[in-house]
């Protein structure tokens, strides 16, 4: 199945296991070298080692120094090999060749041979390189290609390694040079600048590693118990060809794993289409599994919310219309969705940060009932015009504060890299407080729309946590964390998992 066919619902806090990392093990942690693959000289190496081998030379904090006197060169993570401490001597030694004098002009009269010229610098992957050789009365030069600052944007620019001034360390995508230099540069810059885009013939791409299924909504706090066992399953709405969707569940097993796909439910063909749909997941009734919703755009500006009962023995009774807009009544395209026990009765309720014209953003929640649906929409919060821009928001949800109801939280994003977390808080008598500044990066301190956040009580001290996994150039991705305080609040964030320079494209990640 293609899996970007696939939305998903599933227990948050199975994001920890997928990225193999214990909660409750968390430590503050700087950017190490990651782990090196066994290539050897002149032989096949991965892109990824490619990069992990250049981020090596800058954690070494070397400096450029052009110098044939070899007790000056360096060897790479692994192998014996001493490479020169220059730009041409930085390339030979990520792509691990043999030697460590080769130049600029070496590199150029390989194209055809062990180097291919690549079609266009918008053909760059990670571990490739930029190449001028007497071109424009500019020095020659070469850089490790890094990654692009938007893979859907190379108009953004891109990432580097280099070595560019005498006594000067390895520009690079994380931090300034002693120098104050980041390997960056704009495309306008890179073509200008550069009169080939190489690939080295001994690069192979990574292992492509199958990514998690996602609810692709953008809410990181659903769970999902289908069959009541205690165990976290996973299901997926399949968009089939011909309008027909199948709802797939894979159900946990004691010892770890999963058993399925199967199909618990069939719109068959002309029933369903999965495109316009948003789903949800919650113990909408209160018998201790989770029951599927989907809030379900149909022309004319009508939403219904769709849910699906789980079954004992398993699979799923329904789809049932809990909650019908009517025709102009709502647009589901402006709107996010949350769920959560927001009034502490042990049954999931729903809510939707809906984008209304004029920067005003409301809070609507629907409270599950015993008897089955919902009563709702209810306006549980109300930015008033001009208050608040929705679609800078990206929601999560959990019990914040431990006192047994689901708050709210969303990342908000700020012009100039600056990210806030703001929280609101679920009143017994309903409603929410808030919202709270629970979290501030300061300017230039988060870009928001490199994160993907995801929620779950990631120590077991019975309070949701909030995690984000952060898109680094260069591919390399960071699990943070923040853990709830007691007094409310939240401390972080922490690095809980970091994939190293390489290791880990976030853009193809979807987030549990």
């Amino acid at each position: 199945m293609k899996l970007n066919r696939l939305i998903s619902s599933t227990l948050s806090a199975m994001v920890a296991a997928a990225l193999s990392f214990s909660a409750a093990a968390v430590t503050t942690v700087t950017v190490a070298t990651p782990a090196h693959a066994a290539s050897t000289a002149d032989g096949q190496i991965t892109r990824s080692e490619v990069l992990s081998r250049a981020q090596y030379w800058v954690d070494q904090g070397y400096t450029y120094l052009n110098s044939s006197d070899k007790t000056t060169w360096r060897t790479g993570p692994v192998g014996s090999e001493k490479y020169r401490r220059d730009c041409s001597g930085l390339v030979s030694m990520v792509w691990h060749l043999s030697e460590g004098y080769y130049d600029t002009s070496v590199f150029e009269s390989w194209i055809g041979g062990r180097i291919t010229r690549l079609d266009s610098f918008n053909d760059l992957k990670p571990g490739d390189a930029v190449l001028r050789v007497n071109f424009k009365g500019l020095s020659d030069h070469i850089e490790v290609f890094a990654g692009w600052k938007n893979n859907a944007d190379h108009g953004a620019g891109a990432y580097f390694y280099s070595f560019n001034s005498t006594g000067e360390t390895v520009r690079n995508p994380y931090k300034d040079s002693n120098f104050g230099n980041l390997g960056f540069r704009s495309l306008s810059a890179i073509t200008s600048d550069f009169e080939h885009a190489i690939h080295y013939n001994g690069i192979l791409d990574d292992p492509g590693a199958t990514p998690p299924v996602d609810d692709a909504t953008g809410n990181g706090g659903l769970r999902a118990d289908f069959n009541g066992d205690g165990l976290g399953d996973v299901a997926a709405f399949y968009d089939y060809p011909g309008l027909r969707t199948v709802l797939f569940v894979w159900s946990g097993k004691t010892g770890g794993g999963f058993t399925g796909p199967v199909n618990a439910w069939d719109s068959g063909a002309g029933g369903w289409d999965q495109t316009r749909s948003k789903p949800v997941s919650g113990d909408f009734n209160g018998d201790g599994m989770t029951d599927v919703g989907v809030f379900y755009d149909y022309p004319g500006l009508r939403t219904v919310l769709f849910t699906w009962t789980a079954k004992t023995g398993g699979g799923f009774t329904g789809p049932v219309n809990a909650w019908d807009s009517g025709a102009g009544g709502w647009d589901q395209t402006r709107s996010k969705p949350v769920t959560g026990d927001f009034n502490g009765d042990g049954m999931t309720d729903v809510g939707v940060f809906y984008d209304y014209p004029g920067l005003r953003t409301v809070l609507f929640t629907w409270s599950a009932k015993t008897a089955g649906g919902f009563t709702g929409p209810v306006n549980a919060w109300d930015s008033g015009a001009g208050g608040w821009d929705q679609t800078r928001s990206k929601p999560v949800s959990g019990d914040f504060n431990g006192d047994g109801m689901t708050d709210v939280g969303v990342f908000y994003d700020y012009p100039g890299l600056r990210t806030v977390l703001f929280t609101w808080s679920a009143k017994t008598a309903g409603g929410f407080t808030g919202p709270v500044n629970a979290w501030d990066s300061g300017a230039g301190g988060w870009d928001q729309t490199r994160s993907k956040p995801v929620s779950g009580d990631y120590n077991g001290d019975g309070r949701g946590d909030v995690g984000i996994l952060y898109d680094y150039p260069g591919l390399r991705t960071v699990l943070f964390t923040w853990t709830a305080k007691t007094a409310g609040g939240f401390t972080g964030p922490v690095n809980a998992w970091d994939s190293g320079a390489g290791g880990w494209d976030q853009s193809r990640t979807k987030p549990l």
